[in-house]
């Protein structure tokens, strides 16, 4: 691993090392880029990152994110059923409860659907991941940031193009992208077919993805747009691998193949409207109503029991999950005391309801860690009933200005204000409140920019998140506090960018037990992240290098119990990626792309009793055009180049995430 890291630093250094040339290249449409899209706030110049997603290599759209360094794996998601990562230190929308989390997941300006959901890359346009101010203004100030995902909408161009593809584990895959114009209407329809891709534990992922977005322009100054979107999905809970006799177990199912079966269906709809208010002023609005219906049966193991043995697990799960969001946002260009003002002042609702049924059985029977064998059938296992009821609703205001002082100097400031309530029940009774909370949320950033190609920034936020359960005295928790302090450069010229910043975020009001009363829970936790996170690339000729990383140190720093350590589990302390794009002077319809991520060591629980070794993992792609074919491509890609085995995510010795074998996937595309 210390050579992996040797080679990520000299590659950086390199790479920052000739960042500062003059040669003027022109841009390949491969690179990764930045740009600000009119469906979202604006650039507070801090550290901000865009990226196109390639549903051709990308499980998740996420991905792009773990792919460009930003971001690590994160065990919540790992299992193939959310959209998660986790950054800075902090899960970003875990599953663990619904609303809660220190960083959040916006899909077209509103909350993602986030139960049990995960996106497939085609229909996903762009893909941003914003920090502090930016995160405050779109209504999400939270210490991990936001991921912004813009879905694919009508582009105003007729078309049509289609991919196959196939890959060494069964998997075959279909996509059809249409759009075409009836007068003033704009369609456009994006679907994919995913079947037989199996995963690592065996099972299969089998999902088909179906989204309908129309646009009409009804003046010059106003368009409605209304997307329809419906998945089902039957990929099972896989259950992952185990920690046990000293040993990360590779290569094993510890998940009934035959017995587990998952069905889960999505639907969304949601409307736009946007209006221009004279040459300056725009005026945006946005609802949606999304439902989710779960249906599965889990067969695996629960805990690890001695050094050869897991104890069993067995669940039939029956969920409804139900969305419902509105918003308006009114944006602003204005000159007031001989300074310019971009100012955005929004509103948005959001209602979540779970209704849950997930009767269970643990340790009916006995596993050996060796060799798993699930010979009780599903039907023979006694499930004990477990329900669970919740209601999330959550009011948001939000408002920004930036300021330009000079062509050199900006301010940007932004503030929100949330009113949260959770009920919530685990059985027949009614709901009742876990959470009220009114909070007020701040970020403020300054950039100087000292040259067309260098800029400085420094920031400071202070932002809140709601925490569940009662104190003794009666009253709700009070809301975990976050304080963070940026300071960043970022040079851009041609082909050539860099982008640093180091952060420091503290957190308080942690929730543990009241030591006078186990029923009740006092703030007490507090922990600490900080790091260095960047970017750099360089193009030349045929050639373009990049790399980016995260560089942190992240722990608790206040326990909530006499037994907890001060490890964060499955944060690393450092991951990244580096890459190189190369288009062949003998044949240039071809392009070949290198890419290594790496993670280092992870502590598998707060003590730091066991870690998951840190690894590098290659994957190369080969992209290319066929001469007389219009308009079509191939690709041919290998995951896991060197079929490494290793550990992708995990929180405790019991959830553990192994990382997917060697992959060998041929794409065709064409486009009509």
């Amino acid at each position: 691993m210390s050579q992996s890291w040797g080679s990520c630093l000299l590659l950086y250094l390199c790479v920052c090392g000739i960042a500062f040339a003059d040669e003027e290249i022109v841009e390949l449409d491969t690179v990764l880029v930045e740009a600000r899209r009119p469906d979202t706030p604006p650039a507070a110049q801090g550290f901000s990152f865009t990226a196109l997603p390639d549903a051709r290599n990308q499980q998740k759209p996420e991905d792009v994110l773990i792919e460009a360094g930003l971001a690590g794996w994160d065990a919540s998601g790992s299992f193939g059923l959310a959209t998660t990562v986790q950054a800075r230190g902090f899960s970003v929308n875990p599953q663990s409860g619904m609303g809660l989390s220190s960083g959040k997941i916006l899909l077209n300006g509103h909350p993602d659907v986030g139960r049990r959901f995960v996106r497939d890359p085609v229909t996903i346009e762009r893909i941003s991941y914003l920090g502090m101010t930016d995160s405050a203004v779109a209504g999400a100030s939270t210490p991990a940031g936001s991921v912004l995902f813009q879905s694919k909408a009508p582009t105003g161009r007729s078309h049509l193009s289609y991919s196959l593809g196939g890959a060494s584990n069964g998997l075959a895959r279909l996509t059809l992208d249409a759009e075409r114009e009836f007068g003033a209407l704009q369609l456009r329809m994006v679907a994919a077919q995913h079947e037989g891709d199996k995963t690592v534990e065996g099972v299969m992922d089998r999902h088909s993805t179906v989204l309908l977005s129309s646009r009409v322009a009804s003046s010059a100054s106003s368009s409605f747009r209304l997307d329809i979107e419906s998945q089902t999905a039957h990929l099972p809970f896989s259950f992952g691998t185990a920690y046990a006799g000293n040993q990360f177990w590779y290569d094993r199912a510890y998940v009934s193949e035959s017995e587990s079966k998952a069905t889960r269906r999505n639907n969304r709809i949601a409307a736009y409207w946007d209006l221009a208010l004279g040459d300056n002023a725009s005026l945006h609005t946005h609802a949606q109503r999304a439902t989710g219906k779960r249906n599965e049966d889990l067969l695996g193991f629960w805990t690890v029991t001695s050094p050869t043995t897991l104890s069993s697990y067995a669940r039939h799960i029956d969920e409804s999950y139900g969305q419902t969001d509105w918003g308006v946002a009114l944006e602003n260009a204005l000159n007031l005391g001989g300074l310019a003002h971009h100012t955005r002042l929004s509103y948005a609702h959001s209602l979540q309801t779970l209704d849950f049924s997930g009767p269970q059985s643990i340790g009916a029977f006995v596993i050996d860690v060796d060799d798993p064998q699930f010979n009780t059938p599903f039907s023979a296992i006694s499930l004990t009933p477990r329900l669970l009821k919740e209601r999330y609703r959550e009011n948001t205001w939000s408002a920004s200005d930036r300021i330009v002082f000079t062509p050199q100097w900006e301010l940007h400031a932004a503030v929100t204000h949330n009113t949260i309530d959770i009920d919530s029940s685990s059985s027949t009774a009614p709901m009742v409140p876990v959470a009220k909370h009114a909070l007020t949320n701040y970020a403020i950033t300054g950039s100087h920019k000292v040259d067309e190609a260098l800029r400085l920034w420094v920031g400071w936020s202070n932002s809140f998140e709601p925490n569940r359960g009662m104190m003794k005295s009666g009253d709700f928790l009070p809301p975990k506090k976050a304080r963070e302090i940026e300071m960043g450069v970022g040079f851009e010229h041609g082909r050539q960018k860099l982008q640093a910043s180091i952060y420091d975020i503290r957190q308080s009001n942690l929730a543990g037990r009241d030591p006078s009363d186990m029923n009740y829970l006092i703030p007490v936790g507090a922990a600490r992240s900080s790091g260095l996170q960047f970017t750099a690339r360089q193009g030349f000729e045929n050639v373009t290098l990049y790399a980016g990383g995260t560089l942190q140190h992240a722990r608790t720093t206040t326990a909530t119990s006499a037994t907890q350590g001060s490890y964060l589990p499955g944060i690393a302390d450092r991951y990244g990626a580096l890459g190189a794009t190369w288009q062949p002077r003998i044949y240039d319809r071809t392009t070949v792309d290198l890419k290594m991520i790496a993670t280092g060591p992870r502590p598998g629980d707060s003590t730091g009793s066991f870690f998951a070794p840190g690894a590098a993992v290659w994957h190369l792609n080969v992209f290319g055009t066929v001469a007389g074919v219009t308009d079509a491509q191939w690709s041919i890609g290998l995951a896991n180049l060197f079929d490494k085995r290793y550990i992708r995510a995990l929180s405790a010795a019991d959830y553990v995430w192994q990382g997917e074998r060697r992959k060998l996937t041929l794409t065709w595309r064409q486009a009509f």
